[in-house]
């Protein structure tokens, strides 16, 4: 799903106020492992499952929806929630019901499906899940 990864991250960093709240941070995966040397805020996104559908071709079946579930976890090591409350707003304005350009996909649908604000230590991490359906072109 490289694909969907490079379509996450462009339309992400694409959009000039999520991208300046996160200063162009925006991880796939993870972010990094000593959070004492990076600048906060950032943002790390991954798949969290995958469900292919599958449809009859001319030559037997074909691969044709898939729907992928996505975390995005915001992080912020500010005293309040407010930063990680607002970059979650603008990660809403640009994934909620988005029509991503993924490569040989035709996206039919990016749904908002949860989301849970916590303190961990003297981090504040927003997640946030969208489930992506997909259907090749």
């Amino acid at each position: 799903m490289n694909e969907l990864r490079d379509a996450i991250y462009t339309a992400a960093t694409g959009n000039a106020t999520l991208n300046t709240a996160i200063g162009g941070r925006m991880f796939h995966f993870e972010g990094p492992y000593d959070p004492d040397s990076m600048d906060f805020p950032y943002i790390a996104y991954t798949f969290v499952s995958g469900v292919p559908s599958w449809g009859f071709g001319t030559s037997g079946p074909t691969n044709r929806t898939e729907e992928v579930r996505v975390q995005f976890d915001i992080w912020s090591d500010t005293a309040t929630s407010k930063e990680a409350c607002d970059i979650y707003g603008y990660l809403r304005g640009v994934f909620d019901w988005a029509t991503l350009t993924v490569t040989s996909y035709t996206c039919i649908r990016c749904m908002r499906e949860g989301f849970e604000l916590r303190k961990q230590g003297q981090y504040w991490n927003y997640m946030v899940e969208y489930l992506i359906r997909m259907e090749a072109s």
